[in-house]
């Protein structure tokens, strides 16, 4: 089982790097063309607030780099990087109200009492609740990953074409 202290500061880690990168990506874009301020990047190092941030920086970013590369004219359809964004921001919404309700959900099952009627079952429900957050974090990991190397992408496109002029 890995140490607490160990999962919280590689995780810090990452945020910081993640940040760095989005940052980054947000210089290559002209002033006009952000939507949102270098500061709102940063909020995500705040825990909880972070979980609906992710919607804002994820939405903001897209139509600012969206909105840099249309000015520059190059052919875009869609905004960049937001599917996978958004997706990581939903399931990450949605991973949290499945934790904080799985203390509940134990309580419930205790005081009532619910069991299942096939005992032969090899799974009890919080065994499968488990297997569907892991499952669920597998997926958000891949999905921010997926986010942070668009991100990243982009902020390269941008830069080099800024080099090139």
């Amino acid at each position: 089982m890995v140490n607490v202290g160990v999962a919280f500061f590689i995780e810090l880690i990452l945020t910081l790097l993640f940040c760095i990168t989005l940052h980054f990506a947000l210089v290559q874009v002209r002033p006009s063309n952000r939507k949102i301020p270098f500061w709102y990047i940063w909020i995500l190092f705040i825990p909880y607030i972070n979980i609906i941030w992710n919607f804002f920086v994820v939405i903001g970013l897209s139509n600012s780099v969206k909105a840099e590369l249309e000015e520059r004219e190059y052919e875009i359809t869609g905004r960049p990087a937001f599917l996978s964004g958004i997706i990581y921001a939903i399931i990450t919404v949605l991973m949290t109200v499945a934790m904080f309700s799985f203390p509940v959900l134990e309580v419930m099952q205790q005081v009532v009492k619910i069991r299942a009627k096939d005992t032969t079952s090899p799974l009890n429900t919080n065994e499968i609740i488990l297997l569907i957050l892991g499952i669920a974090g597998i997926v958000r990991m891949i999905f921010f990953f997926q986010f942070w190397v668009k991100v990243s992408w982009y902020k390269n496109v941008l830069k080099e074409d800024l080099v090139e002029e």
